[in-house]
Order: structure tokens, then C-alpha cells, then sequence
């Protein structure tokens, strides 16, 4: 393995753990025992893209405590975070529904307007 690959696992494994509560990493020796870390290279040279799969098994208490399993994130060999990949679409962003239109009616089905009602003072035409 290359060593800037490996600046880069260790740059993602610090920025998660710097991001995230320290009671997340509780019965753990040390927080990163509580992380697998997966390590690809991709189209963007000079780019580590770094997977981190928090799985407690080697520390005490529950091995899944995080229910959005899988973090990515895009390292430079020197171990440099530039970019975190976003979360599920209900994290921090509220959805907005789009608007309801209702189907167009078919032809023959009475989907025409009711003409506009006459107002009380109007004296209809002879």
C-alpha cells in the first residue's frame, strides 16, 4: 500500500473522529478500534476515497450504533479531507413534497367549468 493511502485512512478515521461524539466511541481502547475502513482510488488523480463502516465489534457495549452505516470520504494522500460525501436527503434537509396537481379531466366527462354565477343586481339578457 502506498503511503499517502495510508495518510489518507488515518486523515478520514480523524476527521470522524473529531466530528462525532466521544460517547460514540464509549468501551472502545481507542475511538478508531470502533471503524472499518475501506480505501479506493477513483477518477479524480490524487484523490483517496476513503470508506469508514462504524462496526464496534472490538469494543464493549452494542457493535452497531450508528443506524446511516457507511461514511465516504475524499482524502488527499497527505491525509487532508477535502470533501465528505452528503447524507441521506432527511438529514438536516427538509423535503418539500411538490405540489399536488389534479390529472386533466377527459373529454366527456364534465371536466368543463360551470359558467360563472350571476350576481343578485344583474337582470338577465332577454
Amino acid at each position: 500500500m502506498p503511503a499517502g493511502a495510508a495518510q489518507a485512512a488515518v486523515g478520514a478515521v480523524r476527521e470522524f473522529v473529531k466530528t462525532n461524539p466521544r460517547r460514540l466511541f464509549s468501551g472502545c481502547e481507542h475511538p478508531e478500534d470502533g471503524l472499518n475502513v475501506s480505501l479506493f482510488t477513483g477518477p479524480t488523480p490524487g484523490l483517496y476515497y476513503v470508506l469508514l463502516d462504524p462496526d464496534f465489534e472490538r469494543c464493549t457495549g452494542p457493535r452497531r450504533r450508528i443506524l446511516d452505516g457507511w461514511f465516504f470520504y475524499a482524502v488527499t494522500p497527505r491525509g487532508d479531507v477535502v470533501a465528505e460525501s452528503p447524507g441521506p436527503p432527511d438529514e438536516g434537509v427538509p423535503a418539500v413534497p411538490p405540489p399536488l396537481q389534479a390529472p386533466p379531466a377527459a373529454p366527456g366527462e364534465g371536466g368543463a367549468e360551470p359558467p360563472p354565477s350571476a350576481s343578485a343586481n344583474e337582470v338577465p339578457a332577454p
